[in-house]
């Protein structure tokens, strides 16, 4: 699927470590430094990233009725 799953630097150390889902997600993105985890929803959309460190970014998503979508695209 072109994913990149292990980089290395020029001195031959592993500087990056991706892991992927079944349905080629991102889950996991790990380097020397840092370490993130990857959650989705069931529509395959990021629900959240926590860092190594505990730290974590949610993500939400707002549902538009058809008519809502209409007035978006209406000049």
């Amino acid at each position: 699927m072109g994913r990149l799953i292990k980089a290395w630097t020029p001195e031959g150390n592993l500087a990056e470590k991706n892991t992927y889902g079944v349905n080629g997600e991102i889950l996991r993105k790990n380097s020397h430094e840092s370490s993130v985890s990857f959650s989705y929803d069931f529509g395959g959309r990021q629900r959240e990233a926590v860092t190594k460190g505990g730290s974590d970014q949610k993500f939400y998503y707002m549902v538009m009725t058809e008519m809502e979508i209409g007035r978006l695209r209406k000049p």
